[in-house]
């Protein structure tokens, strides 16, 4: 790929942000550039009350394949000081994804794995073809898991399941990453984005307050008791009440007519 051209690509299909990996000759290898590229195009996205979801996916034959050994290499000139900020950047590109407010759905065309696992594990839905595979081979170059995976995995497909693919520096078929949880829906690889499209405009179709709210919900809940999280979805709900979006909805299920929603 030429050094010219941008880490990430972005386009637009209405209400939907697509964004590509653009590292096609690495399989979309993650580097420390191509994080910091995803992470300012979902800055940007977050308060942009035109964009309702965004779709992460990669340009060629690959989701990502991980973290790019070369990038890595490179490191071992760093000095103490650079290793720090370096890797403080990474784990803020991280959290950038994790708590970003709108639906993230990571539409996996090929191989997820290491660090590309990782990313697609922080999107809030995961849809594949029958050639994806979802590996976490941290352990076969040795190292541990990183992106927030020791997190994500276990809640995704359990602790027992999670063990035993890090241990192993497992990989995954796309049949077995359906059951497993991995990844939600496969889909044929020449209607991945068709059907990543359809789903996102069926998400832009809801009140985008409400969506918000169900995301941040399901975020928190892993990590509060069930009086917290009642609580949460209290405040959420009176919030929720007291909007256009909310009135105008309530006044068309009545009345038995259709609604659209504009992102008040």
């Amino acid at each position: 790929m030429a050094d010219d051209q941008p880490l990430v690509l972005s386009e637009r299909d209405a209400g939907t942000l697509i964004l590509r990996l653009n590292r096609p000759d690495r399989l979309n290898a993650v580097s420390w550039a191509l994080d910091e590229a995803l992470a300012q195009a979902l800055r940007a996205a977050g308060p942009d009350e035109s964009v309702r979801a965004v779709v992460i996916t990669g340009e060629g034959r690959a989701f990502s394949a991980g973290g790019d050994i070369r990038d890595q290499a490179a490191r071992k000139d760093w000095t103490v000081v650079e290793r720090h900020e370096r890797s403080a950047a990474m784990l803020d590109h991280v959290q950038v994804i994790w708590d970003f407010p709108k639906p993230l759905i990571a539409a996996m065309n090929g191989v997820a794995a290491g660090a590309g696992a990782g990313l697609a594990l922080l999107c809030d839905i995961r849809i594949g073809t029958p050639d994806t595979r979802v590996g976490f081979p941290f352990g076969r170059v040795g190292l541990g898991p990183d992106w927030g995976v020791s997190y994500t995995l276990p809640r995704v497909i359990g602790p027992g399941h999670a063990a035993r693919l890090l241990f192993t520096a497992g990989y995954v078929e796309a049949e077995e990453a359906l059951r497993l949880g991995l990844i939600d829906q496969i889909v044929p690889a020449e209607e991945l984005l068709d059907a990543v499209k359809a789903l996102c405009a069926e998400i832009a179709e809801r009140a985008p307050l409400g969506v918000r709210l169900a995301k941040e919900g399901l975020r928190r809940s892993a990590l509060l008791d069930l009086p917290a999280v009642l609580r949460t979805e209290f405040l959420g709900q009176q919030m929720a009440m007291s909007t256009e979006d909310h009135q105008q909805a309530a006044a068309a299920f009545a009345e038995k007519r259709p609604i659209s929603f504009h992102g008040r």
